[in-house]
């Protein structure tokens, strides 16, 4: 029914109540539905070796080969307090509105949830203030380790749009890493309080391979 009314393939986000006592009925609840993201999905991306990448994740989103990324908006780990969040965002907020005026995208890297409403899970930014960026990293802490809410509205956006996702976990280098030292040894080309601008000539080539989830960010 839902494939007819919209003429598309679509996704259903629901949800289920199963009773501890078997003489209770079961509930499933329809939450939403809407069309499946057709894009990119067919492009095959091939990632052979993840050791000379300085940012690696087995927790992604999206399916593509992004070459022409020169700039990366990251919050300061060594300045960031999640009760700062809110400043946090407005920061960003800055630094995208820079490159909206010189026409650039960019990689941004941040702590907790991205976009979230609850500023004690991340950093609670709106599309107008990181509309500039083209891959997200989230990264996790000892102290901030949110579940991603992959299901939200957010998301769906994040892919309609054709961005990119990284999740990169608290010590688990297995599955996701990020090399601070190699990345805040970069040239700063604006900062704030808690938020870096980074530039270089050489644009940081990013893949994410759908098919196995995985994402690189090359040196």
């Amino acid at each position: 029914m839902g494939r007819m009314a919209f003429n598309a393939n679509v996704e259903i986000e629901f949800a289920m109540n199963i009773p501890r006592d078997k003489n209770k009925p079961k509930e499933f609840y329809f939450l939403q539905i809407r069309p499946m993201v057709v894009g990119r999905e067919a492009l095959q991306v091939r990632i052979e070796d993840v050791n000379s990448a300085w940012c690696f994740s087995r927790r992604t989103i999206g399916n593509d080969f992004f070459q022409n990324l020169h700039d990366i908006i990251v919050v300061d780990p060594a300045t960031f307090q999640i009760s700062a969040s809110p400043q946090i965002a407005r920061e960003i907020g800055e630094l995208n509105s820079r490159l909206i005026q010189e026409k650039r995208r960019c990689i941004l890297i941040g702590f907790g949830r991205i976009g979230t409403s609850d500023q004690w899970l991340g950093i609670p930014l709106s599309w107008a203030q990181m509309s500039q960026a083209h891959i997200i990293v989230e990264v996790d802490r000892k102290d901030l380790r949110p579940e991603p809410s992959l299901g939200s509205h957010f998301f769906h956006n994040l892919t309609a749009t054709n961005m990119g996702y990284f999740h990169v976990p608290y010590e688990q280098a297995d599955e996701g890493r990020l090399d601070w030292d190699w990345l805040l040894s970069l040239p700063v080309l604006e900062q704030t309080e808690h938020v870096k601008l980074i530039r270089r000539e050489a644009p940081f080539e990013t893949k994410i391979d759908g098919r196995n989830f995985l994402g690189i960010i090359s040196r």
